[in-house]
């Protein structure tokens, strides 16, 4: 199980696995952290995130807290979830942000 505590901090510290990337705006709900929910608005320049919290605007991208974290974790893509529904936008934005994230499924070694 993983949990997004703090998605400012989150987005600007994640470890994205592209150099640039063009403005993209994102509706994240959060049910339980009303500092999470809200619009958000991403960029990358030369390797550097800039990631603001606007009041208002138009989303390119609509998701849930929870779907969010297993995209940027790895879990599931965005496509994926936007194939079943769970995240809403164009393919091309979509697909886009996903580029950004990792891909790499997380692991849970356990020996005995």
């Amino acid at each position: 199980m993983a949990r997004i505590v703090s998605l400012a901090d989150f987005f600007a510290r994640y470890a994205y696995q592209v150099a640039e990337l063009s403005a993209v705006t994102i509706v994240v709900q959060d049910d339980f952290l009303p500092e999470n929910a809200g619009l958000w608005q991403l960029s990358i320049h030369a390797g550097h995130a800039a990631v603001t919290k606007l009041a208002t605007g138009t989303a390119d991208i609509t998701v849930t807290i929870q779907n969010l974290t297993k995209a940027m974790l790895g879990y599931r893509t965005l496509e994926s979830q936007a194939h079943f529904g769970h995240v809403q936008g164009t393919p091309q934005q979509i697909a886009q942000l996903s580029a950004a994230f990792s891909h790499t499924k997380p692991m849970l070694w356990d020996y005995f």
